[in-house]
C-alpha cells in the first residue's frame, strides 16, 4: 500500500504540469450573416512566440482549416478560401490563454464542428491539447406568406404557406378545434442561393365551413412561424 502511495505522488506533480485545453462553451448558435467569436482557453505558458494555435473544421467532411498561429504569424497559406477573409485570431486575448476565433457574416455551411489545437514548445519538442466545439448557423427570414386559391372543385380552396428559413422546418396544420390535418397536406422544398429552404405548404379545405386554419412550422419543437386563415374572411382578401 505504501508504495502505491508513493508512485501516485510521484505522478501528481507530472498530470497537474501537463499542457491542456478549454472550452468556455460547447456549443454556439448564431443566426446568417451574424459575425461570432468561438473561444477555448490554455494552459499559462512562458511566451507567446512559442504558441501555435489551429483552428479547422472537422465536420462535415472533407476536413477545412479555418486558421493558423504559428510563433506570432499567421499561416495564409493554410486557410481554406472560403474562410480566408472571414477568419481572425484575436492575438489579444492570447496574453490572456484564450484562444478566439472571429467568423464574420456567417453561412449556413459554416455549420459544423470546430477543433481548436494549441501547441506549445516545451524542452522535449512540442506539448499540445485540444478540444471540439460545435457551432450551428440558423435563419428565419420573413414572416410567413399566405394565399388562398381556387380549386377545380367549386367546394374547395386551396390555403397556402410559404416559410423560408434554416434548418428544415417541421411543418404542422391544424383547425379552430385544434384538429391535426398535417396528414392532408402537401409540402415542396426547394434550395436557394444561401443554402436555405424555401417551403409551401398547402391544404384543401372546404369553402363552406367557418373555420379557422394554421400553418405551423416547428424547429427542436419549437413553433418559429406560424400563420392563420379566418374562413370566410380570407375569401375577400384574396379571391
Amino acid at each position: 500500500m505504501m508504495l502505491v502511495l508513493v508512485f501516485q505522488a510521484l505522478l501528481w506533480p507530472a498530470v497537474s504540469a501537463l499542457f491542456t485545453v478549454d472550452m468556455e462553451q460547447s456549443a454556439y448558435e448564431a443566426r446568417l450573416h451574424e459575425d461570432i467569436q468561438l473561444v477555448c482557453t490554455f494552459s499559462q505558458v512562458k511566451s507567446l512566440s512559442d504558441l501555435h494555435v489551429i483552428w479547422r473544421r472537422i465536420d462535415p467532411k472533407p476536413e477545412e482549416e479555418v486558421y493558423r498561429y504559428m510563433r506570432g504569424r499567421k499561416m495564409q497559406n493554410f486557410t481554406d478560401p472560403q474562410f480566408r477573409e472571414r477568419a481572425h485570431l484575436i492575438q489579444e486575448q492570447l496574453n490572456q490563454n484564450r484562444a478566439v476565433l472571429q467568423l464574420k457574416k456567417l453561412r449556413i455551411k459554416d455549420s459544423g464542428i470546430y477543433q481548436c489545437i494549441v501547441k506549445v514548445k516545451d524542452d522535449g519538442g512540442y506539448d499540445g491539447d485540444y478540444k471540439d466545439i460545435k457551432l450551428s448557423v440558423t435563419a428565419i427570414h420573413n414572416p410567413v406568406k399566405k394565399n388562398v386559391q381556387k380549386t377545380e372543385s367549386k367546394d374547395e380552396v386551396d390555403l397556402s404557406c410559404e416559410f423560408e428559413g434554416y434548418p428544415l422546418p417541421q411543418i404542422l396544420w391544424s383547425d379552430g378545434q385544434n384538429k391535426n390535418l398535417t396528414g392532408k397536406s402537401r409540402n415542396s422544398t426547394q434550395s436557394t442561393n444561401e443554402d436555405l429552404f424555401n417551403v409551401t405548404t398547402r391544404l384543401a379545405v372546404r369553402r363552406d365551413l367557418w373555420r379557422n386554419y394554421t400553418c405551423s412550422f416547428l424547429t427542436e419543437g419549437r413553433v418559429r412561424q406560424a400563420a392563420t386563415f379566418i374562413i370566410p374572411r380570407e375569401f375577400d382578401i384574396y379571391l
